[in-house]
């Protein structure tokens, strides 16, 4: 029988799947399709902490012995890192109507990403088996402020650049755009079930590749 994968989930509420019924996040979704694709049971480990930005999750990732440990040891990683930097940016904008703290936010979203990839990169670097990277990029969840969308895919246009053999980004800023109302908590910041759903589908769309 062929041994069970680790998945080690890393980031935000979105990992911990606030707002949806136990279970109904995206991780045990996402985890149930790569069982399905690949044939192998999925062993998830969920190191999500509700609020945290992206400063707070590499912090994690670099101090943090046993999230480590089981980077390492992780074929499936997963990362949703950014959305509390730009809500508390957007909150700040929406006061003065001033981008400084935005602009101010996109350059410390990038820097952070870039120490978070150099790092989880870094602990993969003996990796005796195949391990794949899936970056979720950011929806919009302020459609109704005109200048929101901008700002948001000027955050995933960085995620888009650590693409590579191993890493792929989800896109699930398109695949929310337009159906805000069906897929949002009552909250209109996080997802509802059917909203993770979408983001389950958006990383499965990423493919397998390289451990198919």
């Amino acid at each position: 029988m062929k041994k069970a994968l680790h998945y080690i989930a890393i980031g935000d509420s979105l990992t911990v799947g606030y707002g949806a019924s136990a279970g109904q996040g995206f991780i045990p979704r996402f985890a149930a399709m790569a069982e399905e694709r690949l044939g192998r049971r999925v062993a998830v480990v969920n190191v999500g902490v509700v609020g945290a930005k992206s400063d707070e999750i590499i912090q994690l990732i670099e101090t943090d012995r046993s999230v480590r440990e089981q980077i390492v040891k992780s074929q499936l990683i997963t990362v949703t890192a950014g959305g509390n930097d730009l809500l508390a940016a957007a909150k700040s904008f929406l006061y003065d109507g001033r981008s400084d703290e935005l602009k101010s936010a996109l350059r410390q979203y990038n820097s952070v990403y870039k120490r978070l990839i150099a790092e989880l990169k870094l602990l993969k670097r003996h990796a005796r088996s195949p391990y794949m990277i899936r970056l979720v990029n950011l929806y919009n969840p302020i459609p109704m402020v005109p200048v929101a969308a901008f700002w948001i895919q000027q955050f995933n246009r960085q995620l888009m650049k650590f693409e590579d053999r191993n890493i792929r980004v989800a896109n699930v800023f398109e695949a929310f755009e337009g159906r805000e109302e069906e897929l949002l908590y009552i909250d209109h910041i996080h997802p509802n079930g059917n909203g993770y759903a979408v983001i389950a589908e958006q990383v499965r769309q990423t493919g397998f590749f390289p451990l198919e």
